[in-house]
């Protein structure tokens, strides 16, 4: 089972959820089945799309809405099929990117591949299940796939191979 990530437009995807920024400074991360809002500082309301007819400016949360607070992250399914949930966020982690790096902390080689990907010249796939489930932290420059994968392959029983088209698939190798 091929896991890819491929770079998407906002136009080729249905999101339902909306941001409703009260003065306030905040991220947006959209990723393969899941968006996620983390608060900087201000006020954000999270709505699902399906609970509004149009957006009267509200600064309390309604039962469809869901405030954040400074420092929160909101995760919801794109599809909306599972209820969100609020949890605490590291701050430089999660605005690292407007630095010119990527921080992780303990997440699943798919979600860093995920996010590696959407800065990378060539696409990165992973080819299983088990390397997709390995965890991995680190810092990691954004653009830089070459010392992403290089790094992967040293430290986590993964194998990294090029296509012709330039691709690079990671796939798990036996740990010897």
């Amino acid at each position: 089972d091929l896991h890819s990530f491929p770079t998407r437009r906002s136009s080729d995807l249905h999101i339902d959820r909306t941001v409703i920024a009260t003065g306030t400074s905040f991220n947006i991360d959209l990723r393969e089945s899941e968006v996620v809002v983390t608060l900087i500082e201000g006020q954000v309301l999270v709505t699902s799309r399906a609970s509004q007819a149009w957006l009267p400016i509200v600064t309390t949360p309604t039962p469809t809405a869901l405030p954040l607070d400074a420092g929160e992250t909101l995760t919801a399914a794109i599809d909306a099929a599972e209820t969100p949930r609020i949890e605490k966020a590291s701050l430089d982690t999660v605005t690292s990117w407007e630095s010119g790096r990527l921080i992780f902390d303990n997440e699943t080689l798919d979600e860093v591949v995920e996010q590696v990907g959407r800065y990378a010249r060539q696409p990165i796939l992973i080819a299983d299940d088990r390397a997709a489930k390995l965890r991995i932290s680190g810092v990691f420059n954004v653009g830089d796939a070459t010392t992403f994968v290089d790094t992967v392959s040293r430290y986590l029983p993964v194998r990294a191979t090029s296509r012709p088209d330039g691709t690079i698939v990671i796939s798990a190798v036996e740990k010897q």
